[in-house]
Formats: structure tokens, sequence, C-alpha cells
């Protein structure tokens, strides 16, 4: 699943728009809910529970991508 498109449908934003270097923080709207359902949609792709060091390190849309590619 591509990154941008995984975040769009998240955060109801344009993944044409999202940068790798953007913060999700930063994408209107988000909120600690939006950020729980990113964590549950990557734990399903990558069919495995993140770990605490993977869940600390999603900060921005290229964090969600390097994630997604290394799984």
């Amino acid at each position: 699943m591509e990154a941008e498109r995984l975040i769009a449908e998240i955060a109801s934003a344009d993944h044409g728009k999202l940068a790798p270097a953007m913060l999700l923080q930063d994408l209107q709207g988000w909120d600690s809910v939006k950020m729980v359902r990113l964590v549950i949609s990557l734990e399903e792709a990558v069919q495995r529970e993140l770990t605490e060091d993977e869940l600390e390190s999603l900060s921005t849309v290229g964090d969600v991508a390097r994630l997604l590619k290394k799984s």
C-alpha cells in the first residue's frame, strides 16, 4: 500500500499534495485518533504489531513510506 494514499484516506487529504518531509501533525485535522487509525492500518499492511521504536519513528509521510517498504 502506498503511504501517501493511506495517509490521505485517514486524513481526508489529497494524496498528490503529500510530500515525504511533511509532518503528520501538520496535516489539517490530524489528531491522536487519526494516528491510532494509521497505526492499525500499518499493522494490517505489514501483518504484525509494530515495535515501540517503529511507532516512535512515525512523524513524517516519508517515515510511513519507509516502514511500508521495509516490511
